[in-house]
Parts: C-alpha cells; sequence; structure tokens
C-alpha cells in the first residue's frame, strides 16, 4: 500500500500542474503586454532627456518616482523568483529610468 500511495500523489500532481500550463491563445496577450513594458522604458526615458537637457525638475514629484522605483525593485524580485524574463527585462529598465528621473529630481 506504501508504494501505491507514491504513485497517486505522483498522479495528482501532474494533474494539477497540467491544469497550470500556459496556453497558446494567451500568447497574443503576452506579447502585447511585453510590447507595453518595453513602450514604457521608452515613455520615461523622453521625461529623462527632459530633465537633463532642461536641467529643471520643477514639475517633476521626487516622491512619486521614488515610489515608482521601489515598486519595479519589488517587481524585479518577483521576476527572479519566477524567473519570468518579460518582467525581469522591462522592470530593469524601468528601474534605472525611474532611478535616473529621482536623482534628477534632487539635483534639480
Amino acid at each position: 500500500m506504501i508504494g501505491l500511495h507514491h504513485i497517486y500523489t505522483r498522479k495528482r500532481q501532474k494533474s494539477f500542474i497540467a491544469k497550470l500550463k500556459h496556453h497558446k491563445k494567451y500568447d497574443r496577450l503576452d506579447r502585447i503586454i511585453t510590447l507595453a513594458g518595453v513602450g514604457s522604458v521608452f515613455a520615461g526615458l523622453t521625461q529623462v532627456i527632459e530633465i537633463y537637457s532642461s536641467k529643471d525638475a520643477t514639475a517633476v514629484s521626487s516622491f512619486l518616482f521614488g515610489y515608482y522605483m521601489c515598486f519595479c525593485v519589488l517587481m524585479l524580485y518577483y521576476g527572479s523568483v519566477h524567473k519570468y524574463t518579460p518582467i525581469l527585462l522591462t522592470y530593469t529598465g524601468n528601474t534605472v529610468i525611474n532611478a535616473l528621473i529621482f536623482i534628477g529630481t534632487l539635483i534639480y
């Protein structure tokens, strides 16, 4: 009876994992979300260029971008735990951009 318990446990685990498999119908949505994440990095880059070229950050909140930077670090940790590359790439770029904006608001 002990040997059968192991077989049935493995069988239950495989059926549970099979339910969590990624469906092909979400591939397009995953690509769109990844592109939106990469686009957010380029959108933040325009803010960085504006701050450092004009040397004026009076209209930019340092608290807000400090919070964004902390959130991005948290999402980086989440992406590293789950080993999900699109999250890691997107939030690495966003962390760098938000850090540059935060530092720019403190300097200017």
